[in-house]
């Protein structure tokens, strides 16, 4: 790669010409082995250390199935969304073609290009999910508010209480 740089930019000894993209531009970097063309969609289940080990998934990852999932409110989806293959295709035809891409001619400065991200179906899924989420954590944060105002209203209380008398604390306390 250097030598690419260096016999382009030859004529200038300035130490910044080792700092210039190659002369193909900075989408030919490769720091792998293989071309981009070449390499299939993983799934991180499937990635391997540097020396060729496997990774060890965490072993409290619980899986649950698709009926206590739906049972507990999770939004449903296609189940194409969750296949790298579709999504790899769905996204080239989509950088390809302009009918498949609302967007294909629009600038993402422009008001109507978020729309039509946002209108794709498997944007909608995602944004269901968000929704789903944020709402489980707003609960959660709520739960959260009312065990700290159970703690301070306990520390006041418990601090009445030091200022009661005796026969009071006896009949209160436990």
């Amino acid at each position: 790669l250097m030598r690419t740089i260096e016999s382009k930019y030859k004529d200038t000894k300035h130490p910044a010409v080792r700092l210039l993209p190659p002369p193909g531009g900075s989408n030919r970097i490769a720091f792998r082995e293989e071309t981009q063309e070449d390499v299939e969609p993983r799934h991180q289940a499937d990635a391997k250390w540097h020396d060729g080990r496997q990774f060890a998934l965490p072993s409290h990852i619980p899986t649950y199935s698709k009926e206590q999932l739906r049972e507990w409110g999770y939004p449903e989806y296609d189940p194409a969304y969750d296949n790298p293959l579709w999504l790899k295709e769905q996204w080239k035809k989509e950088y390809a073609d302009p009918r498949e891409n609302a967007n294909f001619f629009l600038d993402q400065k422009d008001p109507e290009f978020w729309n039509n991200v946002a209108r794709k179906p498997y944007a909608k899924a995602m944004i269901r999910s968000e929704q789903h989420w944020n709402g489980r954590k707003n609960v959660w944060l709520q739960q959260f508010e009312n065990v700290l105002d159970f703690n301070v209203n306990r520390e006041l209380i418990a601090d009445a209480l030091d200022d009661c008398a005796v026969e009071t604390k006896r009949l209160v306390q436990p």
